[in-house]
C-alpha cells in the first residue's frame, strides 16, 4: 500500500504514505503499534527512574545510619582509646 515517490534529486527515493488512505489502514495500524511501542518503552524508563529514585533514597537513608554509626563508633575508639591511654600508667613510674 505503500507508494514510491521519486524525489527530484533522484539520489534517494522516500516512501509516502498516501493519505487519501481511510485510517483502519496498515500504514495507520503500524504507526498506532509504534506509538504503542514509544508508550510502552516511555513508561518503563519511568518506572525504572521512579525505582531508581527509591534505590538512591533507600542508599541516602542507609548512608546516613551508616554516618551516624561511624561516628558513634569513632566516639566510642576515642574514649577507648583515652581509657586505654589513660589506665595502663606502668605502677613503677
Amino acid at each position: 500500500a505503500t507508494q514510491r515517490v521519486v524525489q527530484p534529486q533522484g539520489s534517494k527515493a522516500s516512501f509516502v504514505q498516501p493519505l487519501s488512505q481511510p485510517l483502519g489502514s496498515q500504514a495507520a495500524r503500524s504507526l498506532e503499534q509504534r506509538r504503542e511501542l514509544f508508550e510502552e518503552v516511555e513508561a518503563r524508563a519511568c518506572e525504572q527512574k521512579q525505582q531508581q529514585q527509591q534505590q538512591q533514597h533507600q542508599q541516602q537513608q542507609q548512608r546516613e545510619q551508616f554516618e551516624e554509626e561511624e561516628a558513634r563508633a569513632l566516639k566510642q575508639q576515642k574514649t577507648d582509646a583515652f581509657v586505654c591511654y589513660q589506665s595502663p600508667i606502668p605502677s613503677g613510674a
